[in-house]
């Protein structure tokens, strides 16, 4: 499961001034989720990312820039040490993402990573139609946060001048 959520957590770039719009956690949260505040400070927007449903489940896709695979390296083995001590028994703060993401872990999920040569390819599925089910709105949901995200850092982000 470690290696699922580090990957899948770069979906978890959002600006920290990225706002809900209600009192609950946020869903993406690199300031407060223990998990996710590795990519605090990296240049988040440069990783392009997608979620899809398919069939059977979600497939998720990012594409890390050349200059910064050392750097995401480094953040995904902080992330896989991190998930090592949740799993552990450690009780952490995390985002809805993540638990979200675990949930779906525990209802019966099956994770498979694979490395390209631009980034990851990560597929999410089940053979349980109640379980593909949380799977597809899961993946809805991130597809919305993403969108919300995207509109957000049009507003904070500085056009350039060019």
């Amino acid at each position: 499961m470690k290696h699922i959520i580090s990957f899948a957590l770069v979906l978890a770039f959002a600006s920290t001034s990225y706002a809900q719009d209600n009192k609950e956690k946020p869903f993406f949260d690199m300031e407060n989720c223990t998990i996710c505040k590795c990519m605090k400070n990296m240049d988040m927007n440069r990783i392009k990312w997608e979620t899809h449903k398919i069939d059977n489940g979600m497939l998720m896709m990012m594409v890390v820039p050349e200059d910064m695979k050392a750097t995401w390296a480094t953040c995904k083995k902080n992330m896989d040490a991190t998930v090592t001590k949740m799993e552990s028994g450690t009780e952490m703060e995390v985002c809805r993402f993540c638990t979200s993401f675990g949930e779906l872990m525990e209802s019966g999920a099956k994770t498979k990573e694979l490395e390209t040569a631009v980034g990851c390819i990560t597929l999410v599925t089940s053979d349980d139609p109640a379980v593909v089910g949380k799977i597809h709105t899961m993946a809805l949901k991130i597809q919305d946060e993403h969108k919300k995200m995207m509109e957000m850092m049009k507003k904070t982000t500085p056009k350039q001048s060019g």
